[in-house]
């Protein structure tokens, strides 16, 4: 399943300078400013992009709750995760799909809530190295 969230973004963006300032041209020649989605939808520039996505919106939410809950559990997403995100989805739908309610979806879904420590704990009382790291989730 492809999502809306998958756009090569940067092609449309790119004509923004250092000085906030919209550029026309990169070192003479003229910048590209049109893009098109996977489905096929072609899109002119930055505000042509977001008219795109806000006709989308649900599902734009939906990829984003997708690609946030799986940086949250620190794995990829399975097939049983996706009720969790459709309920994330239709709860934030109700608060105009506010960040807030997205996040606040996020920390208090089932899978986050139930999600496995990334390796052993220590055993109380034992003695930690002033210089360990903690080992960091792998996404794949």
């Amino acid at each position: 399943m492809r999502s809306v969230a998958a756009v090569p973004s940067t092609y449309c963006i790119r004509p923004a300078a250092t000085s906030s300032r919209i550029r026309a041209t990169d070192a003479g020649a003229p910048i590209d400013t049109s893009g098109v989605l996977p489905n096929g939808t072609a899109f002119k520039g930055p505000t042509g992009l977001r008219e795109t996505l806000l006709g989308r919106k649900e599902q734009f939410v939906g990829a984003m709750t997708e690609k946030l809950l799986a940086y949250a559990l620190g794995r990829q997403l399975e097939a049983y995760d996706m009720p969790t995100v459709r309920g994330i989805v239709q709860s934030a739908r109700a608060d105009d799909y506010r960040w807030r309610s997205i996040i606040s979806g996020i920390v208090r879904s089932d899978p986050f809530l139930m999600r496995a420590a990334p390796g052993p704990l220590p055993a109380p009382g034992a003695r930690i190295a002033k210089n360990a790291i903690a080992p960091k989730p792998v996404l794949e």
